[in-house]
């Protein structure tokens, strides 16, 4: 399985010109083959505006808990996070 993760620099810039008031994410493309793909968000448990979200993209099976990584890790923060990905519908062959 691959993700992708991209960064919501860019939109903090641009929603800081509005008056609406969005929670910090992490967007996900997630994608396998024989699977339909998945583009989903994810929210830290301590973000602000998880209760005041002006789009209302937040779900209470979308928050997680960032932790400090272990010894050793490449990285300052862990979420841990299941998804389920649906197979693909089987494709039929074409008529002759």
């Amino acid at each position: 399985m691959t993700a992708l993760i991209s960064s919501t620099k860019s939109r903090s810039r641009i929603i800081r010109s509005f008056p609406r008031k969005c929670p910090d994410f992490i967007r996900l493309m997630l994608f396998k083959d024989g699977y339909q793909s998945l583009i989903s968000q994810i929210y830290d448990s301590e973000t602000k505006y998880l209760d005041n979200d002006s789009v209302f993209a937040v779900k209470t099976s979308l928050i997680g808990e960032m932790k400090k990584a272990g010894p050793g890790a490449n990285t300052d923060l862990i979420m841990n996070f299941n998804f389920k990905l649906k197979r693909e519908a089987p494709r039929l062959a074409a008529a002759e």
